[in-house]
């Protein structure tokens, strides 16, 4: 089907994973708990996935050997499964995979709610202006159309109008095909590598990233695998490939015998942070990385937490200031022949 889902959502996983460790914690076998899991999801998708896991398991496969030949999991999900697996640690890990799920579910959940009043008084702009250019502005066109010695105002809207009009399926025709070629531009890597490098110069992108590589580091380092695996784990999980660099470059420092601090403080991203600097520098002196990435986390949490709030405050002023300056436009280009109607015959 085109339109069929092809990736597990994290909401769905975070619920699975929440699902799976209540029912691994009374003793259930793994088989048997996803073959609860299973007869109740609502997600078909889930559920298909589930089917062939339990075949997979019953034939004698691991979990994470299940997991990982399903494209639509994520493979951080397989691989740290693997990890606790392999340390005889999984639920201590399933218990942080469903903290790193639910924080992102939290993300993305406030970014969603951050947006929908702007999406609201969009919409209004969108049938304002679709109204006038279509039905207010044309009557009254029609009604100065013999005035020659319009307002400047007047004239612009008009003559727009009146473009619009005579040029609109193909406006509307290259407006989908800019956006088409856009979406095409950006699936590429040269194309998400520009978007990455313009996301990662403003603040909020900066923390983002920063709480990502601060929250898989905690759980990998937590987990008992060694650095280098750590942060190529937090690479891939990241995937900006404008960051993909700097974490190759930080691996190869590491690799010649440098700490993570020194890496990162030579890094031309990371270490603009100086709070992630500096506790990565006392969780090392201290033999307690993981926890001090656990505190840079829950810092950074805390920042985009805040910034999620200021970007509320400013944008809905914004928006409403935009709406005002187009209504008033309209109603200028009208009511001033209207008030000058005797002067201008």
């Amino acid at each position: 089907m085109i339109f069929s889902k092809n990736k597990l959502n994290d909401c769905e996983i975070f619920v699975f994973l929440k699902q799976f460790y209540l029912l691994f914690n009374f003793k259930i076998s793994i088989s048997e708990s996803l073959r609860i899991i299973s007869n109740q999801t609502h997600s078909k998708l889930l559920k298909k996935i589930l089917e062939k896991v339990i075949k997979d398991i019953d034939f004698g496969n691991s979990f994470s050997q299940s997991l990982k030949k399903h494209n639509q999991i994520q493979d951080f999900l397989s691989s740290m499964i693997y990890v606790g697996e392999k340390s005889g640690n999984l639920k201590q890990i399933i218990s942080k995979l469903i903290s790193y799920y639910d924080s992102e579910n939290k993300f993305k959940n406030n970014f969603k709610r951050s947006m929908i009043y702007p999406s609201i008084v969009c919409m209004m702009m969108i049938v304002v202006v679709v109204i006038s250019v279509n039905f207010v502005i044309p009557s009254y066109m029609q009604l100065f159309n013999d005035i020659s010695n319009l307002p400047l105002i007047t004239q612009i809207v008009f003559n727009g109008v009146n473009l619009v009009q005579k040029f609109s399926l193909l406006i509307l025709m290259i407006f989908i095909l800019l956006l088409f070629a856009i979406k095409h531009f950006l699936n590429t890597f040269l194309g998400k590598y520009y978007l990455d490098c313009f996301l990662s110069k403003f603040n909020f992108f900066k923390l983002k990233s920063n709480f990502k590589f601060a929250q898989i580091m905690h759980i990998t380092l937590g987990s008992h695998i060694d650095i280098i695996s750590c942060i190529n784990m937090s690479k891939r999980i990241i995937n900006n490939n404008y960051l993909n660099k700097n974490f190759i470059d930080i691996i190869i420092k590491i690799k010649s015998g440098k700490s993570l601090s020194d890496s990162i403080i030579e890094d031309n991203f990371f270490s603009k942070n100086k709070f992630l600097i500096s506790m990565i520098k006392i969780g090392e002196t201290t033999g307690s990385l993981s926890q001090a990435m656990l505190d840079c986390e829950n810092y950074f949490s805390y920042e985009i937490e805040n910034t999620f709030q200021r970007f509320e405050k400013l944008l809905e002023p914004i928006i409403t200031i935009i709406l005002g300056l187009i209504l008033a436009i309209i109603m200028l280009s009208i009511m001033l022949p209207t008030f000058n109607i005797n002067e201008l015959i």
